[in-house]
């Protein structure tokens, strides 16, 4: 008796655990769609079939970053896919790339927007808003090593920034690392084009 109720709750136990992964399989098989229906709404295709969401996730958790609750999870998917990718001075894709070239190819391809050439270009098209309300998709500038508006990266969420290193290439920091601190000039956020004025009448 005791044997027929220990291999009942046995079945019973591996199916709730098909269920849940089954559950699990079509939330990131919905998730997936509704990144493809967003994508499609913006005029661009963006598929990130390719890469392992285990990995994915794993590498953000070790960051400190919770992709489950961002705001705009292309924009991490996107950026997981330029990881590795070596700095190269003036570059912009994915076989070099340095940090401006790197902002505005993930800018023009997640929202179709060009930033420019350099993190200047950038800078003189953000407002300036202060660290303790950086959202996702902001910008953090460096003065390094004294250099005026040397280095740009994207802010992500708790402090952490993706950014193309000259030593390491696309990389996520933080902006709490001594040197990323001694150097962080100011975040600024992308102006929105204002409205034409209203003609007045004579």
């Amino acid at each position: 008796m005791h044997k027929i109720s220990a291999n009942i709750l046995l079945q019973s136990a591996r199916i709730s655990m098909w269920r849940i992964l089954i559950m699990c399989l079509l939330f990131f098989s919905l998730g997936t769609d509704l990144v493809a229906q967003d994508a499609a709404a913006a005029g661009d295709t963006l598929d990130y079939s390719y890469l392992s969401f285990t990995d994915l996730h794993t590498y953000y958790q070790g960051n400190a970053i919770n992709i489950i609750e961002a705001e705009d999870p292309n924009l991490y998917f996107e950026t997981y896919a330029w990881l590795g990718t070596p700095y190269r001075w003036g570059g912009k894709s994915k076989k070099g790339t340095d940090c401006s070239g790197f902002a505005s190819s993930v800018y023009n391809r997640l929202y179709g927007t060009d930033l420019g050439g350099s993190a200047g270009d950038i800078f003189k098209k953000c407002d300036v808003v202060v660290p303790s309300e950086l959202k996702e998709g902001d910008f953090v500038f460096f003065n390094i090593n004294g250099h005026y508006l040397y280095h740009v990266g994207i802010y992500l969420q708790n402090g952490k920034f993706a950014h193309a290193a000259v030593h390491g290439g696309v990389m996520v920091s933080s902006l709490d690392e001594p040197y990323y601190k001694r150097w962080f000039y100011k975040a600024g956020r992308l102006r929105t084009a204002e409205p034409p004025s209203e003609a007045t009448n004579p």
